[in-house]
Order: C-alpha cells, then sequence, then structure tokens
C-alpha cells in the first residue's frame, strides 16, 4: 500500500519505538521495554505496562552476566525521584560505569602513525581486490574445465549404452571371421599336403575357404557400419574428454606460473600485518614472535610502489626494538628477515 506525501507527513508517524513518556496512554500487542542505568522506576513501570499481550524488557548492560543486569533493575526500581538534578544524576551514572568497568592497562604509544598509512592500506586494498579477481577468473577455468569432463563423461556412457544393441552383431560377425580364418589356414595346410589324388578335392576346399573369410569380412563391415554413428560419438566423446583433462592440467600449471593466487595469499597477510602494526604502535601488547611474522610480510614483498613504505615501516620496529631490548633486536634486523620468493611449479 503507497500513502500521499501529503497524508503521511501529517497523519503518519514511525511507531517501533518512541520514549516512555512519549508512549504513556498507548496500547500495543507486544511492548518491549528498553532498561539503563538512567531508567527510573516511574518510566520502567510505563514502557513495561503497554503491551496487551506480552511485555519484555531489555537491559543494557557493560557485559554478559545476569547478575548485572538485576542489579541495574534492582536499582532502576529504587529510583523513584522524578527530580533528581541532572549533574547528580550524571555524577551517578559516572561512577557505576567506573565500578562496572574492568581495570584496563594504559597504553604507551609506541610510534606515530604515518599520514599516508590509511592510502597504503587503500592501495593493498585495492590490489588485493585485484588479484582476488584473477583467482576468481582462474578458478571458473578449471571449473568450466571440470564441466566439460563432466559432460564428456556423460556423453561416453550415454554413447556406449547406445551401442549396446549393435555389439552383439559385431561380436558375432568377429567371432564368424575368426572361424573362417581357421579353417581358411587349414585347409592351405591341406592344400600343401594333399597328394596328386587328393589334390583337386583340397584345392577347391581353400577356395571355398578364402570366400568364407570374404563374405565374414563383408558381414563384420556391415555390422560396422550399422555402428557408425554410435562408434563416432564414443570417439568424440573420448577425444572430448582427453582435451578437457588435458586442459585441467594444463591451466593449473599456468596458474601455478601466474602467481595470482600466491600475490593473492601474500596481501590477505599484508593487510593483517598492517592492522597488527597499527596496534603495536598504538601500544598494543604484540608478541615478538607476531612481530617478526609481520616484519617478514613487509619485506617480502617486492611491489615497486610498495615496498619502500613497508620498509618504513618495518624499520620502525626494528629501531624501537633496539632501544628497548637490545636482545631482542637481532631477530627483527633487516638481516634476520630474509626474502624468500618461489614460484612452486612442478613440471
Amino acid at each position: 500500500m503507497t500513502l500521499p506525501a501529503d497524508y503521511a507527513s501529517e497523519h503518519v508517524r514511525l511507531g517501533y519505538a518512541s520514549t516512555e513518556h512519549g508512549n504513556q496512554g498507548d496500547t500495543v500487542d507486544v511492548g518491549i521495554e528498553l532498561a539503563t542505568v538512567a531508567t527510573t522506576q516511574r518510566g520502567l513501570y510505563v514502557g513495561a505496562t503497554r503491551g496487551r499481550d506480552d511485555n519484555k524488557i531489555l537491559v543494557v548492560t557493560e557485559t554478559d552476566d545476569l547478575d548485572d543486569a538485576r542489579e541495574i533493575l534492582r536499582y532502576v526500581l529504587g529510583l523513584d525521584r522524578s527530580d533528581r538534578p541532572a549533574t547528580a544524576q550524571r555524577r551517578l551514572l559516572a561512577e557505576m560505569e567506573r565500578a562496572a568497568a574492568p581495570d584496563r592497562p594504559k597504553r604507551t604509544t609506541r610510534g606515530s602513525t604515518p599520514l599516508w598509512f590509511a592510502d597504503l592500506r587503500s592501495d593493498i586494498a585495492d590490489q588485493l581486490a585485484a588479484a582476488n579477481v584473477e583467482v576468481k577468473r582462474e578458478l571458473r577455468q578449471v571449473d568450466d574445465a571440470h564441466a566439460q569432463t563432466a559432460v564428456a563423461k556423460r556423453d561416453l556412457v550415454a554413447a556406449r549404452r547406445a551401442m549396446a544393441p549393435f555389439q552383439p552383431a559385431i561380436d558375432h560377425a568377429r567371432h564368424a571371421l575368426d572361424e573362417a580364418q581357421k579353417e581358411m589356414w587349414s585347409a592351405h595346410r591341406r592344400l600343401e599336403r594333399a597328394g596328386r589324388v587328393k589334390r583337386p578335392t583340397a584345392r577347391r576346399e581353400a577356395k571355398q575357404a578364402d570366400g568364407a573369410i570374404t563374405l565374414a569380412n563383408d558381414r563384420l563391415d556391415e555390422a560396422r557400419a550399422l555402428a557408425g554413428p554410435v562408434q563416432q560419438k564414443i570417439k568424440n566423446a573420448r577425444a572430448a574428454l582427453e582435451g578437457a583433462e588435458s586442459s585441467i592440467s594444463t591451466l593449473r600449471t599456468l596458474h601455478r606460473w601466474s602467481g595470482h593466487k600466491t600475490r593473492r595469499d601474500h596481501l590477505v597477510k599484508l593487510d593483517g600485518a598492517l592492522e597488527t602494526w597499527r596496534e603495536w604502535a598504538a601500544g598494543g601488547a604484540i608478541g615478538d614472535a607476531e612481530l617478526g611474522d609481520i616484519l617478514r610480510s613487509m619485506r617480502a614483498d617486492i611491489s615497486p610502489d610498495l615496498q619502500q613504505p613497508l620498509a618504513h615501516l618495518a624499520d620502525l620496529v626494528a629501531q624501537w626494538a633496539e632501544q628497548v631490548d637490545p636482545m631482542l633486536s637481532p631477530d627483527l634486523s633487516a638481516g634476520a628477515l630474509t626474502r624468500d620468493h618461489g614460484f612452486n611449479i612442478e613440471l
């Protein structure tokens, strides 16, 4: 349903949520009250009695502990004064927040984040998006080749099934040809061994055997001719299957050569390394091993547009390590973090 703009502006208002006092006097099917330390007893009563069928109270806490929610409700139910001064209310809320919040260790900033840091992360995000496009394209190529393989296999099975009615005739004709060949060899051996009296009969039998061979070959050719279209389908399906399987192998080799997946994985690690570096610079607790990992990721990048800023960030960590812990600095020095590049190609 569409309402005219003039009507909606004058008679329609959003009614999914409002203040407790704004809801006073209203009745709905289901009422939901959002209770905090700022809620009063009177406001809670109004919000929790608007529902005709059901009323729910959702308590906002700093933790997932139900005892904290119960404590806030006890406080709200005990707060009956509507004329509490705003300064007193703010002071009370601040005290409750300090009491509820866990002790947080103070952070000591280790270094300032360069102004170009956001641009660097944006550049990496762009390169990662481009690498993802290439990786997805390569995956689609392999998927298409697998699909072609599946189609060729189905076609081959169907062609072989269609060949089944023709196969008995071909087998019978081939068996007849084998028997005719045996008889021909036997007849010619008898002819060679026959004496003068039996030679005419042996010659006649050898001639008949030769004719039987010709007839058997003709019948086999006829049986194969009837099955010719189906046999061609089998041949085509086999060729398509071999081609698709060869294409899969070729694509995998080409994709390893392209390095798109390796680059994509490196950029993912590099993006995480920059986030860890930012947390480290802000004073976050980052272990030595994790620091070494992010520096390896930074110094492993050979992109001309990224190499210099990444080296600068890595040097900041190495300089900090040298000042804070001389025993740690050799592990984080430029010499200790060697680059490792490989094509990962199998031939």
